[in-house]
C-alpha cells in the first residue's frame, strides 16, 4: 500500500490513522518536497524528525505482561539512602551520563554497616501503572550473604513520597535465587520504594558482605492488549498515561469555592470543610470557629496548593496568638491542633506570604552557546519580580547563591548578574538543589526553584534527596539539549532525572474539629 500524508511545520506530534488496521512487516518513508521559508530555493539541510508505527497488539503479544523496571522498557533507579557507590541502581541501570552500574561491581557484595537503606524506582517516563506481582532475582554465583526481608511501599505523587505501605516481603528464594511477592489488590503505583536492613555480621567474623540482587522486577497487572498498559502510546516522552486518561474521561470538576472573600470584619463560620481562595501574597482569608464545653482541643486540617504555601494563624477569646502544633496529614494535607484551650470563640487567618525564588542554571562548557539566552532570561525574569510579593536569589551549578540575603528588586538582581564573571561550570544539579533547598527552609510561604541544565550529571550526590524531602520546594525544571548526539537510553535518563525533580505534591481546604478532653 502507498499513501502520501502531508505534514505541517509545527512542533509536536502529528497522527494519520488508517481507516483499517494494515497488516505490515516494513515501513518506508519517502520525503517528496519540504518547507521553505519565504525567498529560501533549496536548504542544505533538512530532517524528518522520528517516526512512530502504531498499532494494535494481539496474540501472543497482547497477552504478554510486562517487567517496568527493565531499562529497555523506561523502569529506571531514581536514589539510594544512604548514599552507596555499589547500589546507585541495579546492574545495567545508568546512574551517570557515561556510567552504568556493572556486573563486576555488584558481584562482589556490599560490605555490611549496619545500615537501614531505601531504594526508589520509577517506570516509563514515570507514569502511574498497576503493578500486581514483584520478583527479586539473585546471582547465587555472587558475593555476599542473602537479606532476610524487604518492607515494600508506593507512592503517587512524588518520589519522596507520601509513602503507602504494601507488604513486608520475606525473601523466600527457590533453587535459582529468585523471591516472588504477589500484590493481589494491584495497587497504581509511579514509584516504587524498597526498605531493609543489612543482615548481621556472622559470629567469629570481624567482617561480611550482603548479595546484591542482580534485577528487581514490578509486573504490571494489565497486559499490553488491554489498551491500560503505561507501556502504550499516551503521548510523546509525557507523565500521562492511562490513569489520566481516566480521569480526564471522567471530567472530575474542581470544587466550588465556598469562600472567596472573607475578612477581618465579615469572618466565614467555619462548621465543616470549606473551599477558599487567596489570590496573591498578602490575601488573608478569615474564619470564625467557637469551642464549647467540654471540648478543649481545636483542630484542623489545610489542604494547599503547594507545601507551606499559606500561613494560618489562631487567635483566641482575648484576641491572644494561640500555638497550633503541625503536622503531616497525608496527600499533600497537613494538620494543625491547638490542645488544652478555653472555651470561646476563636478566629482563624489563613494568609499567603512572599513568594521565595531560586534560578539555578548551567553553566559548563556543553551549554556554553546557551548563556546569553540564559542570561536574558534571569533578566526577564528579575524584571517581573514583584516587591513585596516576591524574594529572589540566583544559584549557578557548582556555586553558591550569588545574592547575600534575597533579592527585593529587580535592580539588585540585574546588578549581581553584571558584577558574576562566569567562574562556576559545573553540570551536577543536585548539591546546587540541595543548596537551594537549604536557602529556602528558612522562608515560609511558597518556595520555588528554577533549574536549567542539560541534565548531564558527571558525579552524583544522593544527600540531596533529604533536604529536598524535607523542604519539598516546587521544582520547575527545563532541559535544554547540549546538541551533541546520545544513545536513545541516555536520553532518556536526561529526562527521567528532570521528571524525578519536578515531581513534586501539589494540591486549598479547611477542615475544622473538636475533640473533648
Amino acid at each position: 500500500m502507498v499513501t502520501t500524508l502531508t505534514l505541517d511545520s509545527r512542533d509536536g506530534e502529528q497522527f494519520f490513522p488508517f481507516d483499517e488496521p494494515l497488516e505490515a512487516r516494513y515501513v518506508q518513508l519517502r520525503p517528496l518536497s519540504i518547507f521553505l521559508a519565504e525567498g529560501e530555493r533549496r536548504r542544505s539541510r533538512h530532517g524528518s524528525g522520528e517516526l512512530r508505527v502504531l498499532g494494535e497488539p494481539a496474540g501472543e503479544l497482547g497477552e504478554r505482561r510486562h517487567d517496568l523496571l527493565d531499562h529497555e522498557l523506561g523502569g529506571h533507579w531514581i536514589y539510594t539512602q544512604p548514599d552507596i557507590d555499589r547500589l546507585r541502581g541495579l546492574q545495567g541501570q545508568r546512574y551517570s551520563h557515561r556510567g552504568l552500574m556493572s556486573e563486576r561491581r555488584a558481584r562482589r557484595g556490599q560490605r555490611i554497616a549496619g545500615e537501614r537503606i531505601e531504594m526508589v524506582f520509577a517506570f516509563l517516563q514515570q507514569r502511574a501503572a498497576r503493578v500486581d506481582e514483584l520478583r527479586w532475582i539473585e546471582n547465587l554465583d555472587w558475593d555476599g550473604l542473602p537479606l532476610e526481608a524487604v518492607a515494600v511501599y508506593s507512592a503517587m505523587e512524588s518520589p519522596v513520597g507520601p509513602w503507602e505501605h504494601q507488604a513486608d516481603w520475606r525473601l523466600s528464594r527457590d533453587d535459582e535465587g529468585v523471591s516472588t511477592l504477589a500484590l493481589t489488590d494491584a495497587p497504581r503505583a509511579r514509584y516504587l520504594r524498597l526498605v531493609f536492613d543489612e543482615p548481621a555480621i556472622p559470629d567469629g567474623e570481624r567482617r561480611a558482605s550482603w548479595r546484591i540482587p542482580a534485577a528487581l522486577k514490578a509486573i504490571e497487572a494489565d497486559a499490553l492488549g488491554s489498551g491500560r498498559s503505561i507501556l502504550g502510546h499516551w503521548g510523546l516522552d509525557s507523565p500521562r498515561g492511562p490513569l489520566e486518561a481516566e480521569q480526564e474521561a471522567g471530567q472530575v470538576q474542581a470544587r466550588q469555592v465556598e469562600d472567596p472573600d472573607s475578612h477581618a470584619e465579615a469572618p466565614y463560620p467555619l462548621m465543616e470543610r470549606v473551599v477558599g481562595r487567596v489570590e496573591e501574597p498578602g490575601d488573608t482569608r478569615h474564619y470564625a470557629l467557637t469551642l464549647e464545653a467540654p471540648d478543649n482541643t481545636l483542630a484542623f486540617e489545610l489542604d494547599e496548593p503547594a507545601r507551606d504555601r499559606l500561613r494560618a494563624t489562631l487567635h483566641g477569646p482575648q484576641g491572644e496568638a494561640v500555638p497550633l502544633e503541625w503536622s503531616p496529614a497525608g496527600s499533600g494535607r497537613r494538620q494543625a491542633e491547638a490542645v488544652d484551650v478555653p472555651e470561646g470563640e476563636y478566629r482563624l487567618t489563613v494568609t499567603e506570604p512572599p513568594r521565595s525564588i531560586v534560578f539555578l542554571w548551567d553553566g559548563s562548557g556543553s551549554l556554553s552557546n546557551h548563556q546569553p539566552a540564559i542570561y536574558q532570561a534571569l533578566n526577564r525574569f528579575a524584571e517581573g519580580l514583584e516587591p513585596e510579593d516576591e524574594v529572589f536569589n540566583m544559584l549557578p551549578l557548582g556555586g553558591p547563591l550569588l545574592i547575600d540575603g534575597w533579592a527585593t528588586q529587580p535592580a539588585q538582581v540585574v546588578q549581581t548578574l553584571a558584577a558574576y564573571d562566569g567562574d562556576f561550570r559545573s553540570s551536577n544539579s543536585e548539591p546546587a538543589l540541595a543548596l537551594a533547598s537549604l536557602a529556602l527552609a528558612q522562608r515560609e510561604g511558597q518556595r520555588a526553584i528554577f533549574l536549567i541544565t542539560d541534565a548531564e550529571q558527571t558525579g552524583r550526590d544522593l544527600d540531596a534527596w533529604a533536604p529536598l524531602s524535607r523542604v519539598r520546594p516546587r521544582i520547575f525544571s527545563l532541559e535544554i539539549t547540549h546538541g551533541s548526539r546520545k544513545d536513545t537510553e541516555e536520553n532518556r535518563w536526561y529526562q527521567d532525572q528532570m521528571l524525578s525533580w519536578a515531581r513534586w505534591p501539589m494540591a486549598a481546604i479547611a477542615t475544622p474539629s473538636t475533640a473533648p478532653t
